[in-house]
């Protein structure tokens, strides 16, 4: 779906106020340090015997990488081109 130049300004726009305040970036940042501990604390056992726990720990560190990244590259002052 190809969005208008006014979509695309309302959509970042969006993402700037939530996702991209100050206050959210610092909670995901605690997320993400925090399932990275999980990450790095994880053991092999026999409960997990298919390591779904690793696979959770990666998708949840992945999934909050991108909302950290969409966050903060919404609050990058943008370049406006003129020709």
């Amino acid at each position: 779906m190809i969005k208008t130049p006014e979509e695309q300004l309302n959509w970042r726009n969006k993402i700037a106020g939530t996702i991209g305040t100050p206050q959210v970036q610092e909670v995901l940042e605690e997320f993400l340090a925090a399932e990275r501990a999980k990450l790095t604390a994880w053991t092999p056992s026999t409960n997990d015997p298919n390591a779904f726990c690793i696979h959770r720990y990666v998708g949840r560190i992945e999934m909050l990488e991108f909302l950290i990244n969409q966050g903060k590259s919404v609050t990058k002052p943008t370049e406006n081109k003129k020709d």
